[in-house]
């Protein structure tokens, strides 16, 4: 029997690393993971416009990480959902009017798409990239069109999670929202500007 186990045990090492057991984990958003990213003291949020953000196209994106060896077995899923959760979150700061929705039928209509996503797990945190396109109509005529990448590393922040699926929801809420904060939002209203 202990010969048995020293022959299965590489075997069984081996079938982990390889990532043969998967560990699947579908990424969801919640405020309370980008608190520390949030500018939400801004009073003077426009009023008069209204937002739609489209929800029609569902996708989901499934990977594993770019590594060969370390976090192999896990995979996660972003899908357009989360997406649309967290462009909304980072919208309600400035406008107060913002609806998830399939028609066109707002002032702007703001059509943001996750194309693909890479992640790699390092000491104490993750490596995220992030491609997404992005299209803004105001009165169903395009104002704004453009592709982002969008790359963040997290490190030291491992111990202050209680579990693996909760690093990954948070860190990945942290990317997309610092994001369409820092980068979006400026180029939107540089958009809004140049067609009043």
């Amino acid at each position: 029997m202990k010969i048995l186990k020293i022959i299965l045990m590489p075997i069984f090492i081996m079938f982990v690393l390889n990532g043969c057991v998967i560990n699947r984990e579908n990424i969801s958003f919640n405020n309370e993971y980008v608190d520390n990213e949030s500018i939400k003291y801004i009073s003077n949020k426009t009023k008069d416009i209204s937002i739609g953000i489209n929800s029609k196209e569902k996708y989901s994106i499934a990977k594993r990480p770019n590594t060969k060896w370390a976090g192999r077995g896990n995979e996660l899923t972003v899908n357009n959902e989360f997406n649309e959760k967290v462009l909304k979150s980072v919208l309600e700061q400035y406008f107060e009017k913002i609806n998830i929705s399939e028609i066109n039928n707002e002032d702007l209509f703001i059509d943001a798409k996750i194309i693909n996503f890479e992640w790699e797990p390092i000491w104490g945190g993750q490596k995220l990239d992030y491609n997404i396109r992005t299209k803004v109509y105001k009165k169903e005529k395009l104002i704004f069109e453009k592709e982002y990448n969008k790359e963040q590393t997290y490190t030291k922040l491992i111990a202050t999670f209680n579990s693996t699926s909760e690093l990954a929801n948070t860190l990945q809420s942290k990317t997309l929202f610092k994001f369409y904060n820092e980068e979006f939002i400026p180029d939107l209203a540089k958009a809004l500007k140049e067609n009043p």
